[in-house]
This record gives C-alpha cells, sequence and structure tokens, in this order.
C-alpha cells in the first residue's frame, strides 16, 4: 500500500526485521498524523490478486494444476501453472468458470490456523511453508490457500477476469490475464481500436478479419510489383553509367538506403572501374563504393568523420553507408567527400 501520512506522500512500504518502514517524500510535521490509503491502489490490487486466487482455484478444481509462480505488475498479471499444454478449449472453460465464481459473489473469508493440521483441514490447494499463525484464504467451491495478501469482501468486487494469452514457460504455462478496472480498460481500448480499424476497412466486428486478410493479398501483389519495377529502374541507372571512368556523384530521389546495396553489386558485376557516391533524398542515406583496387578506404573514412557530421555508419574498405537525420547535414558529408574524390 502507499498514501499519505499527514501531507507527506509514501512512496513504498517495506517491513525488515520485523518492523515496518515507510519512505515519504518528506518527513512529517507533527507527532500524532493522520494516515490515508491510496485506495486507488488497494482496490486495483485486491482485484488482481483476489482473481489470481479464482483463477488459480478454477485451474487447480478442473484440472489439478497447481500455481508456482504469481507476479502482479503495473499493468498485468501471470500465473505460471504446472501444466505444459493448455488448449484453447481448456483456457475459455477456465475463463467461463472463473466469471461465474466472480458472478456468484461469495464471500471471501480469512481465518488464522495456529498448525499446519489445521490449516490442512481447509484442503489447500498448496503446501503450507510455516508452522503456525497460518492464514487462510478461502472461496467457496472455489479457493482455498495460504495467503497474506488483501483481498475483497466478495468475490463480486473483482468484476471480471480476462485472460490475454499464455506461453509455455520451462515446462509449465505462463497465464496472463487483467481483473477488474485493469480489464475493463483493456477491453475499452481494444474496443475502440477495432471501431477505428472497422472505419478505415469499412468493416465490422463479423468480417473485419476477413477485410484486413484481403487487402494483406493487395498489399503483397503491390509489393512484389513495386519489387520488379524498382530492380528495372535499378537495371536501367546502371546501364546509363556503364562508360563512366571518373568518380560519380549522384543524388537520387528515387533509391533509399535498402536499395543501394543492390545498386552497387550490379554495378560490380558489371566490372564498373571507379569511385561512386550515391545520395538519397528519400531517407537522408548514402553509399561510397569503390570499384578501384588501390584507392580510398571508406570504411575508414566513414568511421573516423560520419560523426562530426552527426550522422551513423561504417563499412569496409571497398563500400561504406550512412544515415543523417536531416537532409543538411548529409549534404555537408557529401560536400566533404566530395572534395576527396576531385582532389584523387
Amino acid at each position: 500500500d502507499t498514501g499519505y501520512i499527514d501531507d507527506s506522500k509514501v512512496k513504498y512500504v517495506f517491513e525488515k526485521t520485523g518492523v515496518i518502514f515507510h519512505e515519504v517524500d518528506k518527513f512529517p510535521d507533527e507527532k500524532v498524523v493522520e494516515c490515508n490509503l491510496d485506495w486507488d491502489k488497494r482496490m486495483d490490487s485486491m482485484q488482481q490478486h483476489c482473481g489470481e486466487h479464482i483463477l488459480s482455484g478454477i485451474i487447480y478444481r478442473e484440472y489439478k494444476g497447481v500455481n508456482k509462480g504469481f507476479h502482479l505488475g503495473e499493468d498485468y498479471v501471470t500465473i505460471d501453472i504446472d501444466i505444459e499444454n493448455i488448449s484453447e478449449e481448456m483456457k475459455d472453460n477456465i475463463e467461463m468458470l472463473s466469471n461465474l465464481a466472480i458472478y456468484e459473489n461469495n464471500p471471501v473469508k480469512t481465518v488464522i490456523a495456529d498448525s499446519k493440521d489445521k490449516a490442512s483441514k481447509y484442503n489447500l490447494r498448496k503446501e503450507v511453508m510455516v508452522e503456525d499463525n497460518i492464514r487462510v484464504v478461502t472461496i467457496e467451491n472455489t479457493d482455498a490457500v495460504a495467503c497474506c495478501g488483501t483481498h475483497p469482501k466478495k468475490t463480486g468486487e473483482v468484476g471480471i477476469i480476462k485472460i490475454l494469452k499464455i506461453e509455455k514457460n520451462k515446462g509449465m504455462s505462463r497465464i496472463y490475464f487483467k481483473c477488474g478496472k485493469r480489464a475493463f480498460e483493456d477491453y475499452r481500448l481494444k474496443h475502440d481500436l477495432i471501431g477505428k480499424m472497422n472505419g478505415i476497412y469499412s468493416a465490422n466486428e463479423k468480417n473485419l478479419m476477413e477485410k484486413i486478410q484481403s487487402e494483406r493479398v493487395k498489399y503483397e501483389d503491390i509489393r512484389e510489383n513495386y519489387r520488379k519495377m524498382k530492380t528495372m529502374l535499378i537495371d536501367s541507372w546502371v546501364e546509363d553509367r556503364k562508360d563512366f571512368q571518373c568518380p560519380i556523384i549522384h543524388e537520387t530521389e528515387h533509391f533509399d538506403s535498402g536499395d543501394f546495396k543492390n545498386l552497387c553489386k550490379k554495378m560490380s558485376d558489371k566490372g564498373f572501374s571507379y569511385e561512386m557516391l550515391i545520395y538519397s533524398k528519400v531517407d537522408f542515406s548514402l553509399i561510397a563504393c569503390n570499384f578501384v583496387k588501390e584507392n580510398i578506404n571508406w570504411g575508414q573514412l566513414f568511421k573516423e568523420n560520419i560523426g562530426k557530421y552527426n550522422g551513423a555508419g561504417g563499412g569496409n574498405k571497398n563500400m561504406a553507408q550512412g544515415k543523417f537525420k536531416s537532409y543538411d547535414e548529409l549534404l555537408d558529408f557529401v560536400n566533404y567527400i566530395s572534395q576527396l574524390l576531385t582532389q584523387e
């Protein structure tokens, strides 16, 4: 829990050698203070924690799976269940039965047992690790386990349990889920997202995936045609420069960093014997190629100088690439390289 001690904000609470410490942003002025609990945080914690009890209890009751790990994070909750494979059918059944347990609005009861024997009478789903002063939390027809956490008075206060996904983890199944207000906010976010996607694809919830798949097929066709056209453009560009015998310094509005290596490879395959510098207005990138046996070491030159122009990149002796945040920074570096080439 966190909250306030008078007007001092409690940032963290911990226990050490039997003493409870409250870390605050400033020390309270008075010796007698008023403590105020952050109820939103407490309620969220109770919803997630009690939801974990319900989920774990249902899994144990239906499939004899034991909860071997629990993590309550800022965004979602996870439990590790010692069942290696939880099918979709099992997941749906677990989720449905867990929410039915919430709707029954059964009391969440807490008792203190002074021995393991007395605690075991509650048919606990997990072995007790302490000898006495055992706090047992029970939910009728759902769960019974030793626990020292905070819980609501009734299961109805949990609101809802929603399983987000299940992953395999070290021979077990890790279940990600949200409860209560977290689950509601998650639903609202995804509902709004689906509504926007329905608008984009002129669809509804029933045919949205069909529309997305149809658009995906069209996209792949366009992508393939684009790739073929880009290849033809590169081939044409290379062919137009086959008779050049001096350094090429060229600005392009058609090629980007993803095209450069293919372009240089085609030029190398045709036996070009000069240096080339191509820079792109599309993504502020450039490439330098050396088709001469003895000349500038482009990789070393980029490594030693490109950072001075707020760029990043590198390469080897014969080829180096770089990228810049702005067109002006790209041009400054191009001018620097151009001077080196003309000096040659």
